[in-house]
């Protein structure tokens, strides 16, 4: 679950089926409890800039609102409430998107639309729907940008990428098989995903268009995270390797081999720190500044 997404308490589940979570019909829709004071962190600098960014949101700080009743060592709890079920979907969903700016979640799925809901009166409801012909793996959304990763598995996959504000729309080649992950950082699109390699665009203001500026290869197999902070992205992939690269130089700077026994399948930065979780049941902790931090047994599957 990752919250924050309206800044008005509206949490988004991803159900992502790289992650081993599947949901058929629907995203389903909670309400937290906290209270945020001041921003997290993000990528930053859209499409039209290269802006700093973010560390992962050192900034974000959270109060709890009811009592605390977690278990031992927790500084604040949630209180979780569920306000809709969204259906629709007819097979798995995939992947899900928010934006801030129009107030509506998207939701991917395997059944080849990517519908769009809406909450203007604080019920949620459906607003849209675009029908991709093929299934939805991944989807991102940046200011006015729709972004989306098309495709069999199998066959070449494509970026589908939507200007909700002019009804614009442009495919971008090149991936073979399914796309697992779109990120925006430092003024560029990436993706990635079963063929390994991380392909990187940038959109040429005069034209509105995005083109390829390169394409990062090192892992050996499916790269299923990417986060970006600043000039340097990270990447973790079912070889069971975190990657470090230089956006400035599109050079690689460290491999490190991770402690996993099964594949990896998500990763997360927050400040300094980047958390990995895989198949085997297992988070590990690592500080950007230094060595791996920590390994945490958090799950049993």
């Amino acid at each position: 679950v990752e919250a924050g997404c309206s800044g008005k308490g509206v949490a988004r589940g991803r159900s992502q089926l790289q992650l081993g979570s599947l949901l058929v019909g629907g995203p389903v829709v909670y309400r937290m409890s906290y209270v945020p004071r001041g921003r997290g962190g993000r990528s930053g600098g859209g499409f039209r800039g290269g802006g700093r960014g973010a560390r992962g949101g050192r900034g974000a700080s959270w109060t709890s609102v009811g009592p605390q009743t977690g278990g031992r060592g927790a500084s604040h709890n949630a209180k979780v409430n569920l306000l809709a079920t969204l259906t629709g979907h007819t097979k798995t969903v995939s992947s899900l998107a928010c934006s801030l700016k129009r107030q509506q979640l998207f939701s991917g799925s395997a059944d080849g639309s990517i519908r769009i809901w809406g909450w203007p009166d604080g019920n949620f409801g459906q607003q849209g729907a675009l029908e991709t012909g093929l299934p939805v793996n991944s989807l991102m959304v940046e200011d006015d940008w729709l972004v989306a990763g098309i495709g069999q598995t199998g066959q070449p996959n494509i970026i589908r990428i939507w200007n909700m504000e002019s009804n614009a729309t442009q495919d971008l080649p090149g991936h073979d098989g399914p796309v697992y992950v779109i990120v925006q950082g430092n003024g560029m699109l990436f993706s990635a995903g079963h063929d390994a390699g991380i392909r990187c665009w940038k959109m040429d203001p005069a034209t509105m268009q995005f083109g390829l500026v390169g394409v990062l290869q090192g892992h050996t197999a499916a790269v299923q995270n990417v986060q970006v902070a600043g000039t340097t992205l990270y990447s973790c992939a079912r070889d069971n390797t975190i990657k470090v690269w230089d956006l400035s130089t599109g050079q690689g700077v460290t491999s490190v081999t991770t402690v996993h026994t099964e594949f990896m399948m998500g990763l997360r930065l927050y400040d300094v720190y980047l958390f990995s979780a895989g198949l085997d049941g297992k988070v590990v902790v690592y500080d950007t500044t230094k060595k791996p931090a920590a390994r945490v047994h958090a799950h049993s599957n």
